[in-house]
């Protein structure tokens, strides 16, 4: 008869086959105890067998084992129960975690509390298996967690402690983040990071604020500051407000780029980007060749509507190795609307005379349903400088007559403000003074009536009387010139059809036409005018 080795606890014992059409061996005691000695270099317990009886397999909870026949409790050894190793937690949330470890055993106990606590041997979870879905956990919460194996009735030694931390639980929208501490559940990704300092805070109001240290930093690598998730489910228009502040070094064209995301960080969208230098949008401090650190005066603000569903935002940093960028105030709300903002103007490409303008195309037919000739941002800015956006809406609907309309201002809309358009690819332009906001509403602008209605006559004339924004700032760098002309020239070459900023008049077609246009321009140095 075949003899057979089976591992049990740190013990071999031999076994006569198990099955069931031949009779197992007879081993006595004197034979099993005389095989266990001889494959098992020290004696960890004691193992006794009844001499004439006959033994068969059995699994139990760490082995297979060799008992009587008809016995149907499980063997008991005085072997030690092995311990689990190699703790983990995976699948991490707010609220749960997997927790699992490395074992042969079937059965254990857990014990869990906050990082740091003292174990009571008392177990949190008995008779679990492996792994275990844990639940019931705070979010943004350090835990530490303990395990046994059961075996039989003597139970493994504690194995742990185990860390891991939960995420944040979803912030409900309105909410903001003035970092006069150290913000919370607010996440970094990328090469390089942002830091949060004290010293400084917008607009000399409170103390913190977070900043990239483009002064320090030579490479060109995005770097990112994460909002935590948050339910913007309760806000019907909601926007994004921050205070920012930068210089450049010389001349350096460092970045700031906003991103939006509605699956909680999965996928970002860009939401709007930042230029650096001398005259980039970003720019509030003018230069430095020292290590920026702005004054109360050195301060800007910009708000931005956000699309629906968006529950996590992201300023991503790029160093141009110029000077630093600060970040303060970031808010997440819903405006309240008391007022309308109806505002007439036409665009140079797309003007077809008689107070219309066509429809911009792509290589198709119309980018847009009837009556609409294109999209426009309007801002609203203060009248002192350094003239920072009070209120901003992206993508309005320009219709082809010339009018658009804003039905959501907010209700602190009062006293005066600059009202700036900006389009794809057309020349940014303020109205030529303050616009009074003081009043019932709703309220109307007009720039197509006169030059002066743009800051410094900054209109063209056109058929009918008309005045126009001027067209032909390709790449949005608030002059048109020979860059310009260099992208709307290599559009031209590669036969480009659809909806394209190099396509100055909108017909779909990058062609000579719009060549002509944007080389007028350029003759006559035209560039954003403002105060």
């Amino acid at each position: 008869m075949k003899r057979i080795l089976f591992f049990v606890g740190f013990y071999l014992i031999v076994c006569g086959s198990s099955n069931a059409s031949k009779r197992p061996n007879l081993l006595s005691r004197n034979v099993a105890e005389s095989l266990i000695k001889k494959n098992i270099s020290k004696d960890k317990g004691k193992l006794t067998f009844t001499k004439n009886t006959i033994y068969k397999k059995h699994a139990n909870y760490i082995g297979t084992v060799c008992k009587p026949v008809g016995d149907d409790t499980i063997f008991n050894s005085t072997a030690k129960c092995p311990s689990p190793s190699q703790l983990w937690a995976t699948n991490i949330t707010s609220n749960s975690a997997d927790i699992g470890w490395n074992s042969f055993a079937y059965s254990f106990d857990i014990e869990y509390g906050p990082t740091g606590f003292a174990p009571t041997g008392i177990p949190s979870y008995t008779g679990v298996s492996n792994p275990f879905h844990l639940t019931g956990l705070n979010g943004n919460t350090s835990y530490y967690y303990y395990v046994r194996s059961i075996c039989g009735t003597v139970p493994s030694a504690w194995m742990g402690p185990l860390q891991f931390t939960t995420l944040c639980d979803p912030i409900m929208a309105p909410f903001m983040e003035t970092f006069e501490t150290y913000p919370s559940c607010w996440t970094f990704t990328g090469v390089n990071f942002w830091s949060f300092m004290n010293g400084a805070s917008a607009y000399g109001l409170g103390n913190g604020c977070a900043y990239a240290n483009f002064y320090n930093i030579n490479n060109s690598a995005p770097f990112n500051l994460n909002s935590p998730v948050f339910n913007s489910s309760a806000l019907t228009s909601p926007m994004l407000r921050f205070d920012f502040a930068y210089a450049t070094y010389s001349n350096e064209l460092d970045s700031l780029k906003i991103y939006y995301s509605t699956d909680a960080g999965n996928t970002f969208s860009i939401l709007k980007a930042y230029n650096g230098g001398t005259t980039g949008s970003l720019n509030t401090g003018g230069i430095s060749t020292i290590k920026f650190i702005p004054n109360s005066a050195q301060w800007s603000s910009d708000s931005i509507s956000l699309p629906l569903g968006t529950n996590m935002i992201s300023f991503a940093g790029i160093s141009a190795f110029g000077n630093n960028l600060y970040i303060d105030n970031v808010k997440i709300y819903e405006p309240i609307s008391q007022n309308k903002l109806n505002i007439k103007l036409f665009l140079e490409g797309l003007y077809a005379g008689g107070g219309l303008m066509n429809q911009a195309k792509n290589a198709s037919g119309a980018q847009y349903p009837t009556g609409i000739a294109d999209k426009v941002a309007v801002e609203l800015h203060y009248t002192s400088s350094p003239f920072a956006v009070f209120y901003e809406v992206n993508n309005i609907d320009l219709h082809t007559d010339g009018t658009l309309q804003i039905n959501s201002l907010p209700v602190n809309t009062s006293g005066s403000y600059y009202i700036t358009i900006k389009h794809r690819n057309s020349v940014e332009t303020w109205s030529g003074t303050p616009f009074n906001f003081t009043g019932s509403g709703p309220f109307s602008f007009d720039f197509s009536t006169a030059a002066s209605k743009a800051y410094g006559n900054n209109e063209k004339l056109m058929s009918g009387g008309v005045y126009a924004i001027y067209g032909g700032n390709v790449n949005q760098d608030l002059t048109v010139d020979a860059t310009d002309m260099a992208a709307v020239d290599n559009a031209v070459t590669a036969l480009l059809h659809g909806y394209y900023p190099e396509d100055i008049n909108g017909d779909g077609t990058v062609d000579a036409t719009d060549m002509a246009l944007i080389d007028n321009n350029v003759t006559g140095l035209i560039q954003v005018i403002k105060p």
